[in-house]
């Protein structure tokens, strides 16, 4: 039997190696979302760099329905994607969230209303069409921005922008 401690730290190293595997995923991590994502989906889907739905998603904490508090950095996402008060009435109200409103609030990047399917390849398609490499640094900016200043972040953006021009993706 697992003391309370034990139970923490076995479940934060899940969460650490599911979310932290999407977090550090050296490519662009893309949700598909034709559907419902709900309390450690929704979890999972916030961590994932661009989120697409179809009109048919929607998206909904349910924890405090059930009597628990959240996992895999809901928290942490809904705060910094929506701020701390919509992310209050998220996990405090649970209310779904259906996919205009959800694109519109910024949990969905994209709303593809019709064709999903295909208008998801034609996305993932023009994503691969990028540079891989470049795709690659700007994940890192992008992340190292949200923890660190400017005078920091601006010495990290010339360093890859430095190491992305002599890359042979350079056109």
């Amino acid at each position: 039997v697992l003391t309370a401690d034990q139970k923490i730290l076995k479940l934060v190293e899940g969460q650490r190696q599911l979310t932290g595997a999407l977090v550090k995923f050296r490519k662009p991590v893309v949700a598909a979302l034709p559907g419902p994502a709900v309390g450690a989906g929704l979890s999972l889907a916030l961590a994932c760099d661009i989120r697409i739905g179809s009109k048919k998603a929607f998206f909904l904490s349910n924890y405090s329905k059930i009597g628990l508090t959240g996992d895999y950095g809901i928290s942490w996402y809904l705060t910094n994607l929506l701020g701390p008060s919509k992310a209050k009435e998220l996990m405090f109200c649970n209310h779904r969230i259906y996919a205009d409103e959800a694109h519109k609030i910024g949990i969905l990047n994209f709303l593809f209303t019709k064709n999903f399917e295909s208008n998801l390849k034609n996305f993932l398609d023009n994503l691969l069409s990028q540079s891989q490499y470049a795709l690659k640094l700007i994940k890192k900016n992008i992340d190292f921005a949200g923890n660190n200043n400017l005078k920091k972040t601006l010495k990290l953006e010339a360093k890859h922008l430095i190491m992305s021009s002599n890359s042979g993706e350079h056109k």
